[in-house]
């Protein structure tokens, strides 16, 4: 496409003296192109020059120079800047054309050196082909295809998650008889979707529109559930085993006992599914302490089991997980009931807070923060609140976990914290922990 010189330009704007003009703004700029808020709704065609004028004030402006439109959409078109105007062209920049090339009418006959150049044949644009997948599964790479006449060349896929504003760029790979493909990445493929549109380089016009346009583009939609194919390579494994034993002391040397230790020992089953997660679990507590109404040492005993799902969001990161509690202790049948909240990735930082409640005993609230420095370690920070192992006084304790992975599917749980009732009433909380994944 020829470019017309700068000279010729400004000439043609003098010949309209002080006519009218419409201002428009270059909404994005992106690898040397500008995507202007003009197109042939407003009667512009492939051609057309705009003036890039600096605002100084409401009412006066300043000519830096001038882009030339290589394509048009309904509302948007694309120019080329020129290597000289390039730190002065951005997002925002205000472009005008005076208002009688902003009709839709014959350039006049008197100045046929500033008339724009005809469009590239319809029949290019219509010649390329491409159909919009469907809905389409997350973690599956999406394979887009083209057939691209061969008058037309280098096609380019911009692409970007539901929600982002920057596009990606991904060439075409050239394949028999003018068809083409690109593929997006499987951990690129996931809910809500994905935008996409498609440039070409044509005889007339580089980085020509193909199909859709930055303000209007193409959408694939992703299901909104989890693959299980990528979910299993996070994490390895699909079934755990696990056991957990602590001890809780709020005993002060010379006071009396006030102690509980429990042991925990667990399957988990992840069904990669809305329901994330199944867990079945068997515990036993067991403590001294002294009532501080009668002021009676007493033992108790809770011997459990439990039953836990994970329901977790494949949009957000968002995941609730209730438990039931079955047992007996030295009253006959018993039960409670937990509740957590988790919010981040479980395998990155996250935040959970919970509720615990076992009858006749207690009850316990916490909230942990988790972090993920290295793959095979994590490390916990933990709040409790809690009148275990009788529901008389109120104690808090807080302690580290610190999980590492080891060699093959094994991995280990160590736990360092304290435990108080009152300044004057601290003692240790410790624990470990050994898991299996299959």
């Amino acid at each position: 496409m020829a470019v017309m010189p700068n000279r010729l330009i400004l000439f043609a704007s003098l010949l309209v003296g002080h006519a009218a003009f419409a201002d428009h703004q270059i909404v994005r700029v992106d690898e040397g192109l500008a995507y202007v808020d003009i197109g042939k709704r407003d009667g512009v065609a492939p051609g057309q020059a705009l003036e890039v004028v600096d605002r100084a004030t409401p009412t006066e402006t300043f000519h830096l120079g001038w882009i030339v439109l290589d394509s048009c959409g309904d509302g948007l078109s694309m120019a080329r800047v020129p290597e000289e105007l390039r730190a002065h062209v951005k997002q925002g920049t205000v472009v005008r054309m005076p208002a009688h090339v902003a009709v839709a009418a014959p350039a006049p006959a008197a100045a046929p050196a500033v008339a724009a150049p005809p469009p590239p044949p319809a029949m290019h644009r219509a010649e390329f082909r491409h159909e919009k997948p469907g809905l389409s599964p997350p973690g599956v790479p999406l394979t887009l295809t083209a057939f691209v006449p061969q008058e037309l060349g280098a096609p380019t896929l911009m692409w970007r998650a539901v929600g982002d504003h920057t596009y990606n760029a991904l060439p075409f790979a050239a394949k028999p008889d003018d068809y083409y493909t690109v593929a997006i990445g499987p951990e690129s493929v996931q809910a809500p979707g994905l935008e996409y549109y498609i440039v070409v380089d044509g005889p007339d016009a580089p980085r020509a529109l193909a199909y859709g346009d930055p303000a209007a583009p193409a959408r694939v939609d992703v299901e909104g559930r989890f693959n299980a194919t990528t979910e299993l390579a996070r994490y390895g494994a699909s079934e755990e085993l696990s056991t957990i034993g602590e001890l809780v002391s709020y005993h002060v040397k010379g006071a009396n006992p006030d102690y509980y230790y429990r042991f925990e020992g667990e399957y988990l089953h992840r069904i990669f599914k809305t329901i994330y997660s199944m867990r079945f679990g068997a515990g036993y507590l067991n403590g001294r302490t002294t009532d501080t109404g009668t002021m009676v040492p007493q033992t108790i005993g809770f011997l459990y089991a439990y039953s836990e799902a994970e329901v977790r969001s494949s949009e957000m990161p968002l995941a609730f997980l209730p438990r039931l509690i079955f047992g007996v202790n030295d009253s006959g049948v018993g039960g409670g009931f937990e509740g957590r909240v988790r919010i981040g990735d479980e395998l990155g930082m996250n935040f959970e807070a919970g509720l615990t409640i076992l009858s006749r005993l207690g009850f316990e609230t916490f909230t942990t923060l988790t972090l993920h420095p290295t793959r095979r370690a994590s490390v916990s920070l933990a709040a409790y609140l809690e009148n275990l192992p009788v529901n008389t006084d109120l104690g808090f304790r807080s302690y580290v976990d610190v999980r590492y992975r080891l060699q093959g599917s094994w991995s280990t749980t160590l736990r360092v914290g304290v435990a108080a009732r009152s300044i004057n009433t601290i003692g240790p909380d410790t624990g470990l922990g050994i898991a299996y994944g299959f």
